[in-house]
């Protein structure tokens, strides 16, 4: 078999990782920590599928990784039955393609997992990878125009910046993009936006400038707003075809592209994460043209700032493949295009310029997501979100450490390293990893025989990983010793419901608190959305330590009976919380906070507690 297709495989590893993470957390939602958990090792396990997927060397690790990526097929089909097992034949479905997954697995230990199939000359590989591209195109075309989609605050923020820049005004300034929702006419902005831990909710306009003045055009004709980013999709199928010499891989690789349905969904729906994705890809594409490569990168890094974590890698393997000369016109083109397209702003009022594209890193937003970052923001451990920035930065280091010492081993890891920064991030969604498994189907094709001599240290992977573990069992240690001595500057001490017409509408809270800042509250319920449940707080009674506040569910929050709801009380940083359960109208401590049964929006097996 072509190495190649096996390392494609695990690129297709790494994507079905990232899908099967939120199928957990789609099924189990928050208040589950052994989904916690599962959610973490899986994402780990997607790292390491892209890592050896990009690994410049021979290694009988890629082998028995693609058994391992089997196994998550199957896994992830367990997850749907456990998700959709009421669903009409879907028993019967699951044991069709467990079936299959099986023999493929068979076929695979047996060693007759090839591509002989495709050795008939008489098939036309370039016209079949252009017909499915056209038609997986044209399908992604017109369920963007067919199908309605509720946006998230980022695009409604980027649009109204582009409004707002088209009016002569800089949509940097905070006060310029405060009115966003209120111009939108969005009653429930609250839903689907980003709250702070202040009690306020994200306005400004925290990414480059080419992420609102990509919608100039919309703003000017008046439609087709999301399409100008859709039609983007269009370009990975174009730059994987071209990569790829072996038109057989490359329509291998294509389905690499295809398995990747986030990517696809972004597509669809128009999100501005496929223009800085896109961008960054055609850069590497180009690598070798390195006025080109500087110039795409520069657009990229206008687009979003992710594109700024492979800075230091991309710039070594274009130092590499150019000199020091070339390399110094790679960074001019780059930092030329970026200015052309943000100094206007920059030299307009550097420090709000810069304060707002940092805000992602410096403002207090509410924990969400699928990483390990829940144990914080859901209080099970007493965890500040600095821990985990720290430990994105160590990691950070360290492999551009790695990167320049074992750069021939290392030299196709540029897009695969950024998916371990994230992994620690205090906010992880799938929006953070799965762009990094699309741009490295680009790096496996400029693997070739001659790498393939090389075979890695394995002692060295293993002393590699002691380090880690002992690293892990540090930081472990000390947060234990952090958590043995912290209390909770917030104490629940009791609770009732407050109900309307017989629907519950919030909770009348007292708490023991010495502080002087106003509390907020936020509820986590055994579902999977990613805010939680919001309230409007108000202070109602303080006599002393001891305060009283109403808290009202914000309109259309649900909280259904027979549930578990975590209320978390927070201002700045989560102060204190506690877990109740909600049965025949009665709200008692709820103390069973290992598992929650599943309550959610996927499962069509709701279990009542």
């Amino acid at each position: 078999m072509d190495d190649r297709i096996k390392r494609i495989t695990l690129n297709y590893g790494s994507a079905l990782s990232i899908i099967a993470t939120s199928i957990i957390f789609g099924v189990f939602g928050y208040l589950d920590i052994y989904a916690i958990i599962a959610e973490f090792l899986i994402m780990i396990l997607s790292f390491i599928f892209l890592f050896f997927s990009n690994i410049n060397a021979r290694s009988n690790i890629i082998d028995r990784l693609i058994y391992v990526y089997i196994f998550m097929g199957m896994l992830i089909l367990i997850l749907l039955a456990v998700a959709f097992i009421k669903a009409p034949y879907s028993h019967i479905l699951f044991i069709i393609i467990l079936a299959v997954f099986a023999f493929i697995a068979y076929k695979y230990y047996k060693g007759k997992l090839n591509l002989d199939f495709l050795e008939n000359r008489n098939l036309n590989f370039k016209a079949i990878y252009i017909i499915l591209s056209l038609i997986v195109l044209i399908i992604i075309f017109s369920l963007h125009f067919y199908l309605h989609f509720i946006q998230q605050d980022e695009y409604y923020i980027d649009v109204y910046s582009a409004i707002q820049f088209m009016s002569g005004r800089d949509p940097y300034i905070p006060y310029v993009t405060a009115s966003v929702f209120s111009h939108f006419n969005m009653i429930n902005y609250q839903l689907f936006s980003t709250p702070t831990m202040n009690g306020s909710f994200v306005t400004l306009m925290g990414y480059p400038a080419l992420s609102f003045l990509v919608y100039v055009p919309y703003v000017l004709i008046g439609k087709y707003n999301n399409f100008i980013i859709s039609i983007l999709i269009i370009i990975p199928f174009f730059l994987i075809y071209k990569t790829y010499g072996n038109k057989k891989i490359a329509l291998y690789a294509l389905f690499g592209l295809l398995i990747n349905i986030f990517v696809l969904y972004y597509g669809i729906v128009g999100l501005i994460g496929l223009l800085w994705a896109v961008l960054l890809m055609t850069s590497y594409f180009f690598r070798k043209n390195y006025r080109l490569s500087g110039i795409f990168y520069g657009l990229s890094l206008s687009a979003k700032q992710f594109p700024a974590l492979v800075f230091p890698y991309i710039i070594y393997m274009i130092y590499k493949t150019h000199g020091p000369k070339k390399t110094f016109y790679w960074l001019i083109y780059g930092a030329g295009i970026f200015f052309l397209i943000n100094g206007y702003f920059i030299i307009k009022s550097p420090y709000i310029y810069f304060k707002d594209i940092l805000s992602s890193e410096t403002l207090k937003i509410y924990g969400i997501g699928e990483g390990i970052s829940q144990i914080s923001f859901l209080n099970y451990a007493y965890v500040p979100s600095n821990v985990f920035t720290g430990i994105m930065v160590i990691i950070f280091l360290v492999t551009i450490i790695v990167y320049i010492k074992y750069y021939d081993i290392l030299k196709y890891e540029l897009f695969a390293f950024p998916a371990i920064f994230f992994l620690f991030n205090y906010r992880v969604l799938p929006g953070y990893f799965i762009f990094w498994t699309m741009i490295s189907l680009l790096t496996i094709a400029n693997i070739n025989k001659n790498d393939l001599k090389k075979e890695i240290n394995t002692k060295k992977i293993k002393k590699f990983v002691y380090y880690i573990i002992i690293f892990s069992l540090v930081i472990i240690i000390v947060l234990g010793f952090i958590n043995i001595n912290h209390e909770d500057p917030v104490t629940f001490e009791s609770i009732s419901p407050t109900y309307n017409h017989g629907k519950l509408t919030g909770f009348n809270i007292t708490v023991k608190y010495s502080g002087d800042k106003r509390l907020y509250f936020r509820g986590i319920a055994n579902e999977s959305i990613s805010n939680g449940i919001l309230f409007n707080s108000q202070e109602i009674y303080s006599n002393g330590d001891y305060k009283i506040y109403k808290i009202t569910l914000i309109k259309n929050e649900i909280i259904y009976n027979n549930s578990a709801l975590e209320l978390i009380a927070y201002n700045g940083t989560v102060l204190g919380s506690n877990v109740y359960k909600i049965q025949n109208g009665e709200i008692s401590v709820y103390h069973g906070i290992l598992y929650n049964p599943p309550r959610n929006r996927i499962s069509l097996s709701q279990t009542q507690l």
